[in-house]
C-alpha cells in the first residue's frame, strides 16, 4: 500500500517563531479585551504600574497578526502591520509638535492614569519601536534587498529586545528614570514584554534566513549579545547613579534638618532670654538704667550679638522707645514709634494679649552703620504690679543670624552647601560660592513652621561635599560594562569564526579525504622510485652534488662519500672539502672548468679527474654538472651534478692500451722471424700464421 504524503516538519526555530507571534497576539488581544470590558485585572500586572494603552494593544495586535501571517506563508496579509506604523507615527508627531490629534482615546477612555502625561497616548519609546518593527515586517513581505533586510531585522530586533528588557529591569530595580525613558509617561510592563517578544521574533527570522543562505552563523551574531550587555551596563549605571543621588539627597536633607533645628533652638533661646530680662526689669525699679545697661550688654556679649542681635530697647506702654542699648549713635533711637510698622504693632499686641514673648514677621531693622536690613524683633512684656508697663524689644539681623548658625552650629555646612532661606516667599539669607557652578538637579528645599512662620530652606551640595561621598561607582560600572561588552562581542565573534572555521575544516576534510588514498599511492610510488634511484646510483657508483653558489653551501649525497670510503656525517658541506681531494696534477683543469661555469661562459661541464679516497688511493671520477638557476648577470646561483667512479674503466682502458702495444710487438717479431709461427683460438681454430710457416709447410693461410 503506497504511503500517504506528509507535510514537512517545522524546525525548532520555526516553531519558536510561531510561538512568539502567537504570544504577542494573545497579549495584545487580552489587553484590548480588558479595555473594552473594563477588566482592570487584564490591564495591570501589578499595583502602581503603568498599563498598556488601547492604541498600543491594537498596534501590537497588528504586529502579532503580521508575524503569524509571515510564519504561515500568508505574505499578502503581512501589510496589516501598517496599522502599527500609522499609530506609532501619529503618537510621535503629537509628542514632537505638542499637538493633540484626538486619536489617543479613540478605542476607549483611559481611566488608569499612573505616570501618564497624556491619557491614552502610546509612550514615545514604544511608538518608535512599533514603527521600526512594523516597517521591517512589511519589508520582509516584499522579499527585496535580502542582505540589507537581514541586517535591518537583526539590528531592529536587538534594539527592541533591549528596550523591553531595560524597561523590565527598571521596574525590577525601582528605577523610574529607566521605565519612563526620560519622559513623563511610563512604559508599561506589558508593552515591555511585547517588545521583548517582537525583538526575539525578528532575531529568529533573521537567523533562520541567514542560515538558509549562508549555511552558518551570521556575521551579525555578536550584535544581540553586545546590545543586550550594553543595555544591562547602562541600566546598572543609571541605578548606581540614582543610588548615589539618593544618598546625596539623604545627606542634604539630614543637614537641612540639623540647620532648621538649630534655627528653631536659637529662636526659642533668644525669646526665653528676652522674657527673663523683661521679668527682671518688671520686678526691679522703674528707672534702673544701670541695670538695664548691664543686662543688655551681657546678653549681646554672651550670644545674642553673634546671632545678629543689633540692639535691646525698652518700649513704654505707648509703643515708643524710651531707652536702648547701644545708644542713639547706633541701633534704636529714642522715641521711636513702633506703631508705624504694622508688623511691629501686631506683634506687640499679640505679646500684650499672651503676656509672653513674640517674634515679628520679617521687618526692616536698623544696623549700627545706619542702614536698614531685613530682620526680626522679639517683644516681651514688662509686667509691674500685675500690669503691663512696657516691652523689651530685641532686634536681629537675618543675615548675621543665619550666617552664625550655619557657621558654628552645623559642622561644615557653609563649605559643603549653597544655602538659601526664604520667609514668606521672600529671600532673607543666601550663601553660595561664585567659583563653583550649582547643579540644580541636586538642590533640595523644604518648608518648615518655626516661631509661627513658614520658613523655606534650600540646600544645594557643593563640589566639595560631592567629592567627599563620591565613589565613582557609576562611572566604574559603566566602563566595566563597556569593557565586558567589547570582550563579549569579541568572544561571540571569535566563537562564530571558530565554528565557521571548524565547518570549513570539516568540509575541506571531506574533500581531501578522497584525495588522501591517491596521495598515499603516489607517495608509495615515489618512495619506490626514490629507492630505485638510490639503488641505481649506488650500484653504478654515482653520487649527487647540489651547489648553492650564493650561500656557499654544497649538498653531497651519502652515496658519493660512501663511494670514496668516507663517512658523510663527518664531511663538511663546502666546496673546499671536495677541492681538497682533487689530485694536484688534475687540479688546474678542475679549476678552469669550474671557473668557466661560475663565470657563466658555459652551463655544462663534464671533466674527468682523480680524487683521493679514504684509503689513500686515487680514484678516477667523471663529474657532470649543469647550471639550473642564474642571476641577472648570467652567473649561476644553483648547480646540480653527478659524480661517477670510473676507475675501473680507466684501468681497463690502460690495460687495453698496454695489451695492444704488446700484441703489436709480438706480431712484428712473428712476422720478421724465419721460424714458423701459428696463433690459434681456445677452440682449436688457427687464426694466423706467419710467412715462414707457409713457406716451410707449403700451405696457404686459407688452407691452414
Amino acid at each position: 500500500m503506497p504511503s500517504l504524503p506528509t507535510l514537512p516538519q517545522r524546525s525548532w526555530l520555526e516553531r519558536t517563531s510561531l510561538g512568539l507571534a502567537a504570544a504577542i497576539t494573545l497579549l495584545a488581544a487580552l489587553t484590548l479585551a480588558g479595555w473594552w470590558m473594563r477588566i482592570d485585572g487584564l490591564l495591570q500586572l501589578g499595583s502602581n504600574q503603568a498599563v498598556m494603552k488601547a492604541n498600543s494593544a491594537l498596534a501590537f495586535l497588528a504586529v502579532g497578526l503580521a508575524l503569524l501571517a509571515l510564519e504561515l506563508g500568508k505574505r499578502k496579509l503581512v501589510p496589516v502591520a501598517v496599522i502599527a506604523t500609522g499609530l506609532g507615527l501619529v503618537s510621535l508627531v503629537q509628542d514632537i509638535f505638542r499637538v493633540d490629534l484626538q486619536v489617543d482615546q479613540m478605542l476607549g477612555r483611559d481611566h488608569l492614569l499612573f505616570l501618564t502625561e497624556y491619557p491614552g497616548r502610546i509612550p514615545a519609546m514604544v511608538a518608535a519601536c512599533l514603527v521600526l518593527g512594523s516597517m521591517v515586517l512589511i519589508w520582509c513581505a516584499m522579499e527585496s534587498g535580502a542582505k540589507a533586510r537581514l541586517f535591518a531585522e537583526a539590528v531592529v530586533g536587538s534594539v527592541l529586545a533591549s528596550a523591553g528588557l531595560s524597561t523590565l529591569l527598571g521596574y525590577g530595580a525601582g528605577l523610574q528614570t529607566v521605565y519612563t525613558w526620560g519622559t513623563d509617561t511610563a512604559t508599561s510592563p506589558g508593552s515591555a514584554i511585547a517588545l521583548c517578544l517582537l525583538g526575539a521574533a525578528l532575531l529568529l527570522i533573521a537567523w533562520r534566513n541567514t542560515m538558509k543562505t549562508e549555511g552558518e552563523a551570521p556575521s551579525w551574531s555578536p550584535m544581540p549579545a553586545v546590545i543586550g550587555c550594553l543595555t544591562l551596563s547602562v541600566v546598572l549605571w543609571i541605578g548606581l547613579r540614582e543610588r548615589e543621588r539618593t544618598f546625596t539627597s539623604t545627606n542634604t536633607m539630614s543637614q537641612m534638618d540639623q540647620f532648621v533645628v538649630q534655627i528653631k533652638d536659637a529662636f526659642d533661646k533668644q525669646a526665653s532670654q528676652i522674657e527673663r530680662i523683661a521679668r527682671k526689669w518688671g520686678d526691679g525699679q522703674e528707672k534702673a538704667e544701670s541695670v538695664w545697661q548691664t543686662d543688655a550688654r551681657q546678653m549681646l556679649e554672651l550670644g545674642a550679638g553673634e546671632l545678629g542681635g543689633l540692639s535691646i530697647a525698652l518700649v513704654n506702654a505707648r509703643r515708643r522707645t524710651v531707652w536702648s542699648h547701644p545708644g542713639s549713635e547706633s541701633g534704636q533711637t529714642r522715641d521711636f514709634d513702633h506703631t508705624q510698622s504694622a508688623e511691629r504693632s501686631a506683634t506687640i499686641d499679640l505679646a500684650e494679649s499672651t503676656r509672653g514673648p513674640q517674634i515679628t514677621p520679617t521687618t526692616p531693622v536698623l544696623t549700627p552703620a545706619g542702614t536698614l536690613v531685613k530682620g526680626i524683633v522679639i517683644y516681651s512684656p514688662v509686667i509691674r504690679a500685675g500690669a503691663i508697663a512696657g516691652f523689651v524689644a530685641a532686634e536681629y539681623d537675618y543675615r548675621q543670624f543665619f550666617q552664625h548658625i550655619a557657621t558654628t552650629r552645623v559642622q561644615q555646612l557653609l563649605e559643603n552647601y549653597h544655602i538659601a532661606v526664604y520667609i514668606g516667599g521672600e529671600p532673607v539669607f543666601k550663601h553660595s560660592d561664585p567659583d563653583f557652578a550649582v547643579d540644580e538637579k541636586l538642590a533640595l528645599d523644604k518648608t518648615y513652621g518655626i516661631a509661627g512662620r513658614r520658613i523655606r530652606v534650600s540646600l544645594t551640595p557643593t563640589e566639595t561635599a560631592l567629592s567627599q561621598t563620591r565613589l565613582f561607582l557609576p562611572q566604574l560600572a559603566l566602563a566595566a560594562g563597556i569593557g565586558i561588552t567589547v570582550f563579549l562581542g569579541l568572544s561571540v565573534h571569535l566563537a562564530r569564526s571558530a565554528r565557521a572555521g571548524q565547518r570549513a575544516a570539516e568540509q575541506s576534510n571531506r574533500r581531501l579525504f578522497a584525495e588522501n588514498e591517491e596521495r598515499r599511492r603516489i607517495e608509495a610510488r615515489l618512495k619506490v622510485s626514490d629507492e630505485r634511484l638510490r639503488l641505481a646510483l649506488d650500484s653504478t657508483q654515482i653520487g649527487i652534488i647540489e651547489w648553492s653558489v650564493a650561500a656557499g653551501h654544497v649538498y653531497y649525497s651519502p652515496g658519493l662519500w660512501a663511494m670514496l670510503g668516507y663517512e658523510h656525517t663527518r664531511m663538511p658541506s663546502t666546496v673546499e672539502t671536495w677541492q681538497s681531494l682533487v689530485h694536484p696534477d688534475d687540479l688546474p683543469i678542475y679549476r678552469r672548468r669550474t671557473e668557466a661555469q661560475l663565470s657563466g661562459l658555459v652551463a655544462f661541464i663534464d671533466p674527468e679527474y682523480r680524487v683521493r679516497s679514504h684509503h689513500g688511493d686515487w680514484r678516477w671520477v667523471y663529474a657532470r654538472s649543469k647550471s639550473v638557476a642564474s642571476n641577472a648577470d648570467g652567473r649561476p646561483t644553483r648547480i646540480i651534478g653527478t659524480v661517477q667512479d670510473i676507475t675501473a674503466r680507466r684501468d681497463a682502458e690502460q690495460a687495453l692500451r698496454e695489451s695492444q702495444a704488446e700484441a703489436r710487438k709480438l706480431s712484428l717479431v712473428a712476422a720478421k722471424t724465419d721460424n714458423p709461427v701459428l696463433i690459434g683460438s681456445p677452440d682449436g681454430r688457427i687464426e694466423w700464421a706467419n710467412e715462414a710457416f707457409c713457406r716451410v709447410m707449403e700451405y696457404s693461410l686459407e688452407e691452414v
